[in-house]
């Protein structure tokens, strides 16, 4: 219940950052201290300030509700600034300045803004801090009676304490958030590195095994002994550890040109069949290889139309998905291809493994993440194949899913690029074929488009 209740107050917590979340809660924080200490000066006869703090509840109210709904700006931080300057003079000269509780509360607004701006403006945060301490400090020490005088010295300790419970509550919020936020970064940068070490040792032994293979069966091939039915049996294992082997490293460096921000996308407009044959050849000669029977095959579709899609990228989310369907398949098929589901391709890969558990299903698509069940078979792989599949339909614009049962069969779904007749492309060309899907893209028919052209 507690989860649930700061999720609806505060959101996602994965998907909003430490100064968004700090924003809210202080905004929050602000909205309701300022209406209990309007209730408290009302009974305090303190109208003035009264007046000050109820429109610093609204304003605040307003401030948590942008933070809330809205992705936080510089723009926002400043005007938040802004406002809080004004509030904070208005309520210093209202609220009888030094012999009141505004000292404190104007300390800890300022460590806000410390937490929530960046580097840049650290130098002006603390300038304006100082500027504004020697702006009330001369106008006092000219006229001490400036700020006005309580009416007794109860009236004055009951405001200083209710001041000093809101800046308090302040500065709870400030240090709980930069703890939490320390101890989220800190299991994370564990977890992380626990991740990469388990990485780098799986990638040694996934380098080394196809490199033994080629090399061994390189050496074979050059004996005078060998015969000519096992030279081409040799090749072929040569052949197949080699494409591993450049697969592998081309993942690896994909995944460095995503984190680097490099990776480039070159959409065209691809026929699907072709595609789809290229992968069956390719994985059928490694289940022949395997001691038990699994069928692979594939449906289309889009027969007679193309698709508009990276033909590289698509290949490489197959192909990363297809090789994790043979390593978990023993018996049974593998099922692959595209259909058309209310006028947009959607892509599958299924099979009829092992399965994965329920609890393990968004963790398959985390980096450097190896769920591996079979506690006797092991199962190659260095758990960045299907991070990357989602990194790349993301950065295409798509999605992936996958449903799964376990010890039933996994069926992996995602969806890129768009499809369109091969007759609108013969009829007006490549060129305009591809003006029409930036426009499928945006949301047209492009069978209603052309139609009457």
């Amino acid at each position: 219940m507690p989860g649930r209740l700061t999720t609806v107050i505060f959101g996602n917590p994965d998907a909003i950052g430490f100064e968004q979340r700090l924003t809210m809660a202080t905004c929050l924080l602000v909205s309701v201290a300022s209406l209990l200490t309007s209730v408290a000066n009302y009974y305090l006869n303190l109208t003035g300030v009264m007046y000050v703090t109820l429109a610093l509840f609204l304003i605040s109210g307003i401030f948590y509700g942008i933070a809330r709904y809205w992705k936080l700006s510089k723009e926002l931080d400043l005007a938040i600034l802004a406002i809080a300057l004004v509030f904070v003079n208005l309520a210093w000269f209202f609220n009888f300045g030094s012999r009141g509780p505004m000292l404190q509360v104007f300390v800890s607004i300022f460590a806000f803004f410390l937490f929530i701006c960046d580097q840049k403006k650290i130098g002006l945060i603390i300038s304006l801090f100082f500027l504004n301490l020697l702006v009330f400090f001369l106008a006092e020490y000219q006229d001490p009676d400036i700020t006005g005088r309580y009416a007794s010295e109860l009236v004055r300790v009951s405001d200083v304490y209710v001041g000093s419970l809101v800046a308090m509550g302040f500065m709870l919020i400030f240090g709980l958030s930069v703890k939490n936020n320390y101890l989220k970064q800190y299991r994370q940068a564990r977890h992380s590195d626990q991740l990469k070490s388990a990485f780098l040792a799986n990638l040694s032994h996934e380098i080394r095994t196809p490199l033994n293979a080629i090399v061994g069966f390189s050496s074979l091939i050059s004996e005078p002994d060998c015969y000519a039915r096992e030279r081409k049996e040799f090749q072929e294992i040569i052949h197949a550890n080699s494409d591993y082997l450049l697969h592998l490293i081309e993942d690896i460096v994909d995944l460095s040109k995503l984190e680097s921000g490099t990776l480039t996308f070159h959409p065209q407009l691809v026929d699907l069949q072709p595609l789809f044959e290229k992968l069956i050849q390719n994985f059928q000669r490694q289940l022949d290889g395997m001691s038990t029977k699994v069928v692979i095959g594939f449906e289309n579709d889009l027969s007679g139309r193309l698709v508009f899609v990276d033909p590289d990228r698509l290949e490489q989310i197959f192909r990363n998905l297809l090789e994790n369907a043979v390593k978990f398949t023993s018996v049974g098929g593998i099922h692959f291809g595209c259909k058309l589901v209310e006028g947009h391709p959607v892509f599958f890969v299924s099979d009829t493994g092992c399965g994965i558990r329920k609890e393990n299903l968004e963790a398959i698509f985390d980096r450097f993440v190896k769920i591996d069940d079979d506690p006797v078979r092991l199962v190659r792989g260095t758990g960045v194949g299907l991070f990357l599949c989602r990194q790349l339909v993301e950065k295409m614009g798509g999605n992936i899913r996958v449903e799964s049962k376990y010890l039933e069969g996994t069926s992996f779904y995602f969806s890129v690029g768009n499809s369109l007749p091969a007759e609108i492309v013969a009829r007006f060309g490549f060129q305009s074929a591809s003006k029409i899907c930036d426009l499928v893209n945006q949301g047209h028919d492009p069978d209603k488009y052309f139609s009457g052209n």
